[in-house]
């Protein structure tokens, strides 16, 4: 599996991957909160992220600037998510 396709699966499942949500992310208003999450997973406007490796991208939610990156640490990759 090379690293872009490892990347993919850990941001549009959330597996095989540790996940950390930052404190302001967290306190989003619960439907913002999901539709930011649901964002994550089916991002694919990589004119806004990595298009090589698909390790960060940022979008839009009810007014939010969400950022997500995916860092490696050994076995497992990490996905950060938080807001701009």
């Amino acid at each position: 599996m090379t690293q872009r396709e490892r990347n993919d699966e850990c941001r549009s499942t959330f597996t095989y991957c540790h996940l950390v949500l930052t404190p302001e992310f967290v306190a989003l208003p619960t439907d913002t909160l999901l539709k930011a999450l649901r964002g994550v997973r089916e991002f694919n406007d990589w004119a806004r992220g990595d298009t090589e490796h698909h390790a960060y991208g940022t979008f839009e939610v009810d007014g939010y600037v969400v950022e997500w990156t995916i860092t490696e640490n050994g076995r497992h990759p990490i996905l950060t998510i938080g807001l701009l």
